[in-house]
């Protein structure tokens, strides 16, 4: 036995049990370490494509296989080998992941990201928080956060707060080509991402340590402009025009920051998104 011979290797992955390799055009090869032997998969045996990106073992011992046009298929521990994700959803998938959580994660050619809950999909485009449609890698922390790696960004969704956080220009990581399914984790939980011309060396304990949404304050509250003593709530009803100045601190990308604000009880909902600092209100109703 021996892997296809003219198929290229794209990815190699495993254990101390058996080593997993994925080919262009001869489908996944499975070679065990104590046996010494390789078992070929391919169209032959249940795949949907000989053209695979990725071979991921999962926490459970089940071995998932990104597929060129054929969408994903998983190897059970009985050797029962089952197409996941519909073709209607999407057909080449070039990544793999699983969260802590034992939710799987694949990413596509141009079609986003996909949440798959056992139960459900869930897919995550441009349209709803990534910065491009066409990722190049994936990898779960080990806090159960998503890193996805595209060129124009390395953007983070965070499970907890349903929202994503995002690296890119300012942050000196956008554009560097990074290399398809080129990304590692080590020992500590740090992620190692090849690009074409580096290597990029991502903390993620550092973004734990820093809430994802800003610290807002108001610094400042005038009546007619004119500042308001401390300690004074009640005004008479002529007293009508109050504003607000605030600011929100977030050292990463302070410039960027958008506000929304309202008064409970008068505005019927939140202001549109400003990036002025300062609220008005002017004729104020009694009460």
């Amino acid at each position: 036995q021996k892997l296809e011979a003219n198929a290229r290797k794209l990815w190699i992955t495993g254990n101390n049990e058996k080593i997993w390799f994925a080919t262009l055009g001869g489908g996944a090869a499975c070679y065990n370490i104590k046996t010494k032997t390789i078992e070929n998969y391919n169209i032959s045996k249940g795949l949907k494509s000989n053209y695979l990106y990725n071979v991921f073992v999962d926490s459970k011992k089940r071995t998932w296989f990104a597929q060129d046009g054929g969408g994903v298929s998983v190897l059970s521990v009985n050797n029962q080998l089952t197409s996941v994700l519909p073709k209607n959803l999407t057909q080449t998938v070039y990544g793999i992941a699983e969260d802590k959580f034992g939710n799987m994660w694949f990413t596509t050619a141009d079609s986003g990201l996909i949440k798959f809950n056992w139960k459900t999909f869930e897919k995550f485009t441009e349209k709803n928080g990534l910065k491009s449609n066409k990722i190049r890698s994936i990898i779960a922390e080990n806090s159960g956060n998503i890193i996805i790696i595209s060129n124009e960004a390395i953007k983070i969704y965070s499970q907890e707060n349903k929202a994503f956080e995002t690296f890119d220009e300012e942050n000196g990581v956008a554009f560097l080509e990074p290399t398809l399914n080129g990304v590692s984790k080590d020992a500590l939980g740090n992620i190692w991402i090849s690009t074409q011309n580096a290597i990029v060396k991502f903390y993620p304990s550092f973004i734990q340590n820093n809430d994802v949404l800003p610290l807002i304050t108001i610094n400042r509250k005038m009546l007619f402009f004119n500042d308001i003593p401390a300690n004074t709530h009640r005004f008479k009803h002529s007293e009508n025009h109050i504003s607000f100045e605030y600011c929100g601190f977030w050292y990463q990308l302070n410039f960027k920051l958008l506000y929304r604000y309202k008064i409970d009880n008068f505005d019927y909902d939140w202001s549109l998104p400003t990036k002025s600092r300062i609220a008005t209100y002017s004729n104020l109703p009694p009460g």
